[in-house]
């Protein structure tokens, strides 16, 4: 319920290409993401593109996509 009503938030807002890119995950096992998504709707409001990859990601996969996306910011 509180996930569905964090992206209910989230969805209203749309976002455009001049937004700075934050990416957000969560450690390799991690199967937690509320927070995540909290972090995310705030970051979202505030005017950054948030890509939300929790709950759990592998540590390989996120340097990948690290690279990939050259995010400014990383919150883990």
């Amino acid at each position: 319920m509180a996930n569905k009503t964090i992206h209910k938030i989230t969805d209203s807002i749309k976002p455009n290409d001049r937004m700075d890119n934050i990416v957000i995950c969560t450690p390799d096992g991690e199967l937690h993401n509320i927070a995540c998504n909290l972090i995310e709707s705030v970051l979202f409001e505030k005017g950054f593109q948030v890509n939300n990859v929790s709950p759990s990601i592998p540590t390989d996969s996120m340097v990948k996509y690290k690279e990939e996306t050259k995010p400014c910011m990383i919150l883990i």
